[in-house]
């Protein structure tokens, strides 16, 4: 067997020291970690140590909960500056009136879909969304040419009245558009109005325009 030197001799005596107080030290917290940790402390020094049973005599139980209470709520903090305006949403109103000829101004049709003229405007109402809106450019196509001095006039209609989102097609001209506007109330009637002089052609009309 070689001969150990001093040195290599207490080197190993640490060696082992450690591992004897190490293995019970972490048996007691793998034991104890989930809600507290137990320890003696010494009654003069209060040096603490780790305990797998009971303490020895001159020593102290000290139990920690590994996590404290929970604390108060804290105060509310200030609010929030505010954000930026969402983005519109567009509705498209896209309509055909046909059938329409001079003799039967005034006649109305749907703000929508494919509808022939009647001359009751009920019968052409639709109902607006449940909230408010505002009717913006307006478009006009006529299947041929009102004539010379001679026009055709497409008007939206509110709940029976005129708004003044309206355009006309005068001469040899098919088409017009208006820059107008109208406020569109929640939950009201909705109708087209086409109107001319009675030498007016027969002719379809393509109207369309934008809700926002």
């Amino acid at each position: 067997m070689p001969h150990l030197g001093a040195r290599t001799f207490l080197f190993l005596a640490l060696a082992v020291a450690f591992a004897a107080l190490a293995l019970p030290a972490a048996s007691v917290l793998n034991k104890h970690t989930a809600k507290s940790v137990r320890a003696c402390a010494r009654a003069h020094t209060w040096n603490l140590r780790l305990a797998r049973k009971s303490c020895r005599r001159g020593e102290r139980a000290v139990t920690w909960a590994v996590h404290g209470p929970k604390g108060p709520k804290g105060a509310t903090g200030p609010a929030g500056s505010i954000g930026p305006a969402g983005a519109s949403h567009v509705a498209i109103f896209s309509a055909q009136a046909t059938s329409f000829v001079g003799a039967l101004s005034p006649a109305f049709a749907g703000v929508s879909g494919i509808t022939p003229v009647t001359a009751t405007e009920s019968q052409a109402q639709t109902l607006a969304p449940g909230a408010a809106f505002t009717a913006r450019n307006l478009s006009v196509r006529t299947s041929m040419a009102p004539g010379l001095a001679s026009s055709v006039t497409v008007t939206l209609r509110v709940d029976g009245a005129d708004t003044g989102l309206a355009c006309t097609v005068s001469g040899a001209a098919t088409t017009c558009t208006s820059p107008a506007t109208a406020l569109v109330g929640a939950g009201t009637a909705l109708a087209l109005k086409v109107s001319s002089p009675p030498s007016a052609p027969p002719m379809s009309l393509l109207v369309g325009f934008e809700g926002v």
